[in-house]
């Protein structure tokens, strides 16, 4: 072997050396948070599992965007049967109860029942009445920026 092809074979195995180095050294961007909706990492990052903390988050981002879609749904029906915040919240519960078996996130998650609920009263407030067509797409808007947020925390 040559001095010539010696040196670059040297430079090559640097240059792949380098490459693997930077590969495992080089951290992962933060995932962003939805600009207007709850930074839901730190609940979901109350475990020693985070392999399950992922698939909760992405199991309540489902969630949270079928719900926004059932909501949307029924406003656009000649008659909505959804036609009150009261009903909506029973929606939410009902959808969690089937959806997850009955499992509630917020036992293995403390942190994220106070978190959805700070985020949909600011965005929804707390009136269980009747529902304007305005007021259902805030409903539509906020589920879907929990789905968001949800899906950033996995």
């Amino acid at each position: 072997m040559t001095r010539r092809n010696h040196i670059a074979t040297l430079a090559a195995w640097a240059v792949i050396g380098y490459a693997i180095f930077r590969a495992f050294t080089t951290p992962a961007p933060p995932t962003p948070t939805p600009h207007n909706g709850p930074d839901l990492r730190a609940a979901f990052g109350q475990t020693d599992n985070p392999a399950r903390a992922r698939a909760d988050a992405a199991t309540f981002a489902a969630l949270c965007r079928s719900i926004a879609d059932v909501i949307e749904y029924d406003g656009r029906l000649d008659k909505p049967r959804l036609t009150t915040g009261a009903q909506l919240d029973r929606l939410r519960r009902w959808a969690r109860e089937y959806n997850l078996d009955g499992v509630s996130l917020g036992t293995r998650y403390p942190a994220l029942p106070p978190a959805i609920k700070t985020y949909l009263d600011e965005q929804l407030g707390t009136d269980a009445g009747p529902l304007a067509p305005a007021h259902r797409q805030k409903w539509v808007a906020a589920y879907r920026t929990l789905a968001a947020a949800a899906d950033a925390a996995k």
